[in-house]
């Protein structure tokens, strides 16, 4: 057991949950679940300036609780709810930005409508060196209701992409 006195700096360890190999001599992707601000702070310690691409899907701030996280991050009659999200996510991009390869790597980030707007300005903000685009991606070709609403059947992908990093096409039929 380990005790903590008040103000003591606490180090939060990552722990394997699996990676995903490409086999052969190339290298594989580390997997970590877990809250992405402690993750993502704890790999600063051995992997600044290092990494390829960050991944983050954030809660989406729409109040759901049926979600494996709590999506409801900020009380629905908060005035500063807005600002309250863009607090703690400006917090995790900061991170990530020490992290990733200046050089060549790509930040993704999804959403969906209700903090997309905020979300774009911030990383326009954070990352004005560079490059950014925004594509949807359909999760629901149904569409998911939304009580008295049109439906919704995509979400948001931001990319930053930072250096020499660019979109590059697959190769079909390979």
């Amino acid at each position: 057991m380990v005790v903590a006195e008040f103000r003591d700096h606490i180090y939060p360890g990552l722990v394997s949950t699996g990676k995903v190999e490409r086999g052969g001599d190339k290298p594989y992707h580390t997997v970590i679940n877990g809250e992405n601000y402690h993750a993502l702070e704890a790999l600063t310690y051995n992997h600044r300036g290092n990494i390829d691409v960050i991944y983050i899907d954030p809660p989406y701030n729409t109040g759901a609780k049926d979600w494996k996280y709590n999506n409801d991050y900020v009380e629905g009659d908060d005035l500063y709810r807005h600002s309250k999200w863009l607090a703690m996510m400006e917090r995790r991009l900061l991170i990530a930005k020490e992290l990733l390869n200046p050089a060549d790597s790509v930040l993704i980030v999804t959403i969906d409508e209700k903090e997309y707007l905020r979300l774009g300005l911030l990383l326009e903000q954070l990352f004005p060196e560079a490059g950014m685009q925004m594509v949807t991606s359909v999760i629901a070709p149904q569409g998911i209701a939304r009580g008295g609403l049109f439906k919704r059947s995509e979400e948001y992908i931001f990319c930053v992409f930072f250096g020499h990093a660019s979109v590059s096409p697959l190769p079909l039929g390979a």
